[in-house]
């Protein structure tokens, strides 16, 4: 698999013997060690060089592989650096559901790679719309503040109040062992914010939705409407199961005009998975500001991971002459 070395030595080479040297003399903290992880990773890259010796659309494929699993780790690091300042034993609720959205697209992009491995296109669409939309909603909560996080939090009770009107109602499910259980994890999740179920009239008015915004509305907000259509709104079809989305993926046309089933997967390529990227980086870069972790080499990396991220796809881009022949691109379901 192809391996780009030899990363920016004026700049992220320094931080990393930096942190290296230190971590020679005493023991690290945890965050520490964590920066250096990410050091290491980003150091086997050139900016000048990433893509000098790639001829083909497979070994942009493999180098968009490698480069999506580096983004996936860099990420889970993000998500482990300490908090010094505002919650040095743990997050706070103004703080926790940000840190849950960014762990979840780490894990989300992590998984992806995985199906991007086994080129199964199918599998990766499902999980993309998720991703884009955890970080498109990490990126408003961070730019909202904690007024946007409080209603993010209530927002997610609309459920929970379902079940106690359905107990309220006599429900019978509420007889069963299955029932209670759900119904002490009810009150136990409005206890933990001091709730009731008369705390949720703004909620209530916007509709459930998230400061009375559409996805679509805090999409424009935070990345502009231009490419909602083709990012998030066509993820879509693949977790509702659209005629459009049953076409591209598990029908094959006839001759006659007629469908067959197509039980194969169909594989993936490197601009799958890129854009993912370029939609998850901006809220990671706010969170290292809110936590106020300004450290140089960190916020460079941050910033490769869009460069790069961009000159892979253009590579993929110049090069493709269009879709394989009928048949090929496919994986056996098996």
């Amino acid at each position: 698999m192809f391996q780009p070395t030899d990363l920016c030595r004026d700049v992220s080479e320094q931080a990393f013997n930096r942190h290296d040297a230190l971590f020679r003399v005493v023991p690290l903290p945890s965050g520490y060690r964590r920066m250096q992880e990410i050091d290491r990773i980003w150091v086997k890259y050139d900016e000048g060089k990433l893509l000098d010796h790639i001829e083909s659309l497979d070994e942009i494929n493999r180098l968009a592989l490698t480069f999506g699993r580096d983004v996936a780790a860099t990420f889970r690091l993000v998500t482990l650096l300490p908090n010094r300042y505002q919650n040095p034993a743990g997050y706070s609720l103004s703080d926790a559901p940000v840190i849950g959205l960014l762990t979840r697209v780490a894990k989300l992009l992590r998984l992806i790679c995985r199906f991007y491995e086994l080129r199964n296109g199918d599998y990766l669409s499902v999980f993309s719309r998720p991703l884009v939309e955890s970080a498109i909603v990490a990126t408003y909560l961070l730019r909202g503040g904690d007024e946007a996080v409080e209603d993010f939090r209530r927002c997610s009770f609309k459920d929970t109040l379902r079940i106690l009107r359905d107990h309220e109602d006599g429900s019978e499910f509420f007889d069963t062992s299955t029932g209670r259980r759900v119904l002490r994890s009810a009150i136990a999740d409005l206890a933990l914010e001091g709730l009731a179920k008369d705390s949720f009239a703004r909620q209530k008015r916007n509709r459930w939705r998230l400061q009375g915004k559409s996805l679509y509305e805090i999409f424009v907000e935070t990345a502009g409407a231009d490419e909602f259509p083709f990012v998030y709104g066509m993820m879509s079809e693949s977790t509702h199961g659209s005629w459009n989305e049953s076409m591209d993926w598990c029908l094959a046309k006839n001759d006659d005009g007629t469908f067959s089933a197509n039980p194969h997967f169909i594989s993936a390529d490197a601009r799958t998975m890129l854009p993912l990227v370029r939609y998850s980086t901006p809220a990671y870069v706010l969170w290292l500001d809110k936590i106020r972790l300004q450290d140089e080499s960190l916020l460079l990396a941050l910033q490769r991971i869009q460069d790069y991220a961009l000159a892979i796809y253009v590579a993929f881009d110049e090069r493709y002459d269009g879709p394989a022949a009928d048949g090929a691109g496919t994986t056996d379901p098996s």
